[in-house]
């Protein structure tokens, strides 16, 4: 069967990107699961957090919520068979409202331009900083891209990937400051099971769509022509995924030294 890319709305709920609204509810998900007290709670804010991601049409989002999930049940059910004969009536609700957000955003589910350039454009943006390791300055990726290396694209201002367009803006020393955080982060992913996944999806979130937009996050003035709104929830989602990250870090370096007290005692 194929499927038509058709026009649908799609909801922002407060940001400019629909994409960028699909990381901000994905990384609140694991902060729903495992509650010991007030159980429906956590279930009903799973279902609207589901609801509210459905709205916004995002395929990146929908696949963030898959990972989100098998991340949970792997590092979470030791005994996976003990997990699903206990639990085995929600594990079947949650399947099933996942089928039902790919039923809803199924019109959006063909191979269109948006998905099929984009391997092009996060090439661009490696060529571009082979190119000029030091960077090509804030804002710049996109214009430069579209005018020297994707003249068949339409114009792009981004390098639809906030991890490159910062390596193709910033240049190596940034770029290696910041990948060197995301590697320590993700080394102590289990330190802290909510936070990492939270961290993890934001992080996969911005490799497939700029949700760290680094010309609007420092257009104090103008907001990036995007709106006060769309600026502060950037910054907000930013600061989460930094204060993710910094948290994972920190937790994982006090526990070793407090091991290595221990073991000295």
């Amino acid at each position: 069967m194929e499927f038509v890319a058709v026009d649908v709305v799609r909801m922002g709920f407060g940001f400019f990107n629909s994409n960028h609204a699909a990381a901000a509810i994905c990384a609140l998900f694991p902060f729903c699961w495992g509650w010991t007290r007030c159980v429906w709670l956590g279930r009903v804010l799973f279902v609207l957090l589901c609801v509210m991601l459905a709205l916004t049409q995002s395929r990146t989002g929908l696949i963030v919520l898959v990972l989100e999930m098998s991340a949970w049940w792997i590092f979470k059910s030791r005994n996976c068979r003990t997990g699903l004969s206990k639990h085995w009536g929600w594990y079947a609700f949650c399947i099933l409202i996942v089928c039902f957000m790919i039923w809803w955003i199924m019109p959006r589910l063909s191979l269109d331009d948006s998905i099929l350039n984009r391997p092009r454009i996060w090439l661009a943006g490696l060529q571009l900083f082979s190119a000029n390791p030091s960077g090509v300055g804030l804002g710049n990726s996109g214009a430069i891209a579209s005018a020297f290396l994707l003249p068949d694209i339409p114009e792009i201002r981004t390098m639809i990937n906030a991890h490159i367009t910062l390596l193709a803006e910033f240049g190596w020393v940034v770029g290696l400051v910041w990948f060197a955080f995301v590697a320590m982060a993700l080394m102590a992913l289990r330190s802290s099971l909510r936070i990492g996944i939270a961290f993890l999806s934001l992080l996969i979130s911005a490799c497939a769509s700029t949700i760290f937009d680094w010309a609007v996050l420092f257009d104090t003035a103008g907001y990036g022509g995007l709106g006060v709104l769309n600026w502060i929830l950037s910054w907000l989602m930013f600061a989460v995924f930094l204060l993710c990250g910094v948290w994972l870090i920190a937790k994982r370096i006090f526990a070793r030294k407090f091991a290595f007290w221990r073991d000295v005692a």
